[in-house]
């Protein structure tokens, strides 16, 4: 019995590494390479700026639940998280942005959800600690300038243990900033 489960082990390794090679007999990787095109920036202040990456996806803490984590404090020493959260939900009540569904988004649905809805969401709005960021990033050799222009961003909300420390964070919804505008690149 020992000697199959040795057998069958050996076989299923074998498997996965053969199906993971190409014809070629080399293993296959996914090649990411960025865009060979030069992109402008066609408004705001400097229309001489260059894409230098685009869809940079990335997270910023907006609290520091650990007193003790004095590098987060000095980091967020300038931030106004309710400023920020409340105009994020101010502009999807005024319908200047939609809330989607994050888990449903995920899975390839964009799926708007109510405002009505979002104001039952208001009561996480204390526990918003993080804000994910997809963004483009330009840049001017002219003025030695780096620009940012947010694409989209996801509110995430903090979970607690059984001691009230903070664990994690769960998505609360995702906003597309620029879905209903034209678009502010060229191509």
């Amino acid at each position: 019995m020992k000697d199959r489960w040795i057998y069958l082990s050996a076989l299923f390794i074998i498997f996965i590494f053969w199906g993971c090679r190409n014809k070629g007999g080399k293993t296959k990787q996914t090649e990411v390479k960025p865009r060979e095109q030069i992109v402008y920036l066609t408004t705001g202040p400097d229309s001489n700026a260059i894409l230098v990456a685009d869809s940079v996806i990335y997270t910023v803490y907006l609290s520091n639940p650990d007193s003790l984590d004095e590098w987060r404090a000095f980091t967020l020493r300038y931030m106004n998280r309710d400023k920020l959260v409340d105009l994020i939900f101010q502009g999807i009540y005024d319908g200047h942005l939609n809330a989607y569904s994050y888990r449903d988004w995920v899975f390839g649905n964009k799926v708007v959800i109510p405002v009505d809805s979002v104001r039952k969401l208001e009561t996480y709005k204390g526990r918003i600690g993080q804000i994910e960021f997809v963004e483009r990033w330009f840049y001017s050799p002219q003025t030695s300038t780096f620009y940012k222009q947010v694409l989209e961003a996801t509110l995430a909300y903090e979970l607690y243990d059984n001691e009230g420390k903070v664990r994690g964070y769960a998505p609360l919804f995702k906003v597309f900033f620029c879905e209903n505008k034209e678009k502010q690149i060229a191509k």
